[in-house]
């Protein structure tokens, strides 16, 4: 090693008429109906369960115990409603279906009321924060995963197994009544414009 050099290695400069910009136009994307917005679904929930995150690695009192032993059995084609305790110290993760925040102690600019999540974790050390979330068992039905999302925690035994029973490839039929524009294959996906300024049809395709 010898002595540190500073100095310029390359400069670039940008010429030309400088472009306009414009705002971007405002629009609607359809969801998939595993998307709705679940804050509607009121008495539908079919179920209501507690996980409690913590001590490490404990979760509702117990370490992982085998591949076998369910933490909670939920049915397929439906909405579940779950409350989270201890996401001030470990993230909850959870596998297979994506979760929605219908409820929680402190929000902030990633973790709001109504966003979509697989991953919750609010303040560090912020003692007492707890979440409420819903979440449907669309499609899929066998074992799901719970862990804390700290690797640490999880490798000493903090993570769970749910038992997801029914018939596999079950729905929740409410979706479209939260939902008329939801779709349930590729062929529904797109969006809608919602200004006058936009480029094109009024409705696309997404094509993806």
């Amino acid at each position: 090693g010898g002595d540190l050099w500073t100095g310029t290695v390359l400069k670039v400069e940008v010429a030309g008429p400088a472009e306009s910009t414009n705002a971007l136009p405002f629009f609607s994307v359809k969801r998939p109906c595993y998307l709705v917005d679940l804050r509607d679904a009121g008495s539908s929930v079919a179920s209501a369960f507690r996980v409690n995150l913590g001590p490490a690695p404990l979760i509702n009192g117990q370490r992982f115990p085998d591949d076998h032993t369910a933490l909670n059995v939920i049915g397929a084609g439906a909405v579940h409603e779950w409350t989270l305790d201890g996401i001030d110290e470990h993230p909850f993760h959870l596998h297979i279906n994506p979760f929605q925040i219908t409820a929680i102690t402190t929000a902030n600019n990633y973790f709001r009321v109504g966003d979509w999540h697989d991953t919750l974790l609010t303040s560090f050390f912020n003692s007492g924060e707890d979440a409420t979330i819903r979440f449907q068992t669309d499609t899929f039905v066998g074992d799901q995963i719970l862990h804390c999302h700290l690797l640490e925690h999880e490798d000493e035994g903090m993570m769970a197994v749910t038992k997801i029973t029914g018939k596999e490839g079950s729905t929740w039929a409410g979706a479209e009544l939260i939902d008329s524009t939801c779709y349930r294959s590729s062929a529904g996906r797109g969006f809608t414009y919602l200004d006058s300024i936009a480029p094109g049809p009024a409705e696309l395709s997404l094509g993806l």
